[in-house]
């Protein structure tokens, strides 16, 4: 029970709320496509909005072409400060989807 305690308290236990972010929406709009993938394609910051920002490339399979991909790129959302920094790290390295973001 402590040692439970203590990892909890050592990933922010009680302290992490869920927030959600623009890439749980765009996953929910994708449901009914049978294969897609979501990729974090660029990050910025706008100083004039004072808003950390991501945008995303969606690939997903063509509706009537068989082993054809159709690539979109998302408008810029804006994301939590939080979400942006656990992002940013590992980004443009390969390990962004690796470390899983947590802790």
């Amino acid at each position: 029970m402590i040692t439970l305690l203590v990892v909890l308290a050592s990933c922010g236990g009680a302290n992490r709320s869920f927030q959600i972010q623009p890439i749980d929406d765009i996953i929910k709009s994708l449901n009914a496509q049978k294969n897609f993938t979501v990729i974090l394609y660029d990050m910025d910051y706008d100083e004039s909005k004072d808003a950390y920002q991501h945008q995303y490339q969606v690939l997903k399979s063509h509706a009537t072409i068989t082993d054809s991909i159709v690539s979109d790129m998302t408008k810029w959302y804006t994301v939590s400060d939080e979400f942006f920094s656990k992002a940013s790290r590992g980004y443009g390295d390969g390990n962004c989807l690796k470390e899983r973001w947590c802790c």
